[in-house]
């Protein structure tokens, strides 16, 4: 997970000024268009049950936020 953070993801990411990141130790900061991805984000937690269950199956925040989902409004698997 490290090498591809440091070698494809964080990159692309700057490159986008979505973060700022530094190799050693490696930390990562909000860019100057965090906002942008933040949007993404959000719009998708507020909306799992939308997301086709491939798509959120293996992303732990995504489905700890589908069954809080489901929890909130009394929905069952």
């Amino acid at each position: 997970m490290r090498l591809e953070l440091r070698h494809h993801h964080l990159p692309l990411l700057a490159e986008s000024h979505i973060v700022q990141w530094d190799r050693e130790p490696l930390r990562a900061y909000r860019g100057r268009n965090f906002e942008d991805a933040s949007v993404v984000l959000e719009s998708l937690y507020a909306n799992t049950e939308a997301i086709p269950d491939r798509l959120v199956v293996g992303c732990q925040t995504l489905e700890q936020e589908r069954e809080n989902e489901r929890s909130e409004y009394g929905l069952r698997r």
